[in-house]
């Protein structure tokens, strides 16, 4: 697989997973919508509970969902609480 410094799938390192063509479609969309959006660095849990009364029209969030099993292989920080995660997803959800 392609972890955080392994070799990629079949020795393409990041061009395993990441496809040029691709990525410059995605952040060219991105730098369109520079203005309405902000990224934020940070605990996200900490700042779903943060911003669960937020307006529903005002907010919306993109969550890459928590991967159980490869989080080990692929990140430094894995440990999450999957139940309480998706409990806080309901409560921001149901705004919407």
């Amino acid at each position: 697989g392609s972890g955080l410094l392994n070799r990629g799938e079949n020795d393409k390192g990041l061009k395993s997973r990441w496809y040029p063509r691709t990525l410059s479609n995605r952040i060219a969309e991105i730098y369109g919508l520079k203005e309405r959006i902000s990224f934020i660095e940070g605990d996200g849990l900490i700042w779903l509970k943060k911003h669960e009364g937020v307006a529903a029209d005002r907010l919306a969030f993109f969550i890459d969902p928590p991967y159980v099993t490869a989080g080990q292989r692929l990140y430094a920080f894995c440990e999450l609480d999957h139940r309480g995660f998706l409990r806080l997803l309901l409560v921001c959800l149901a705004r919407f």
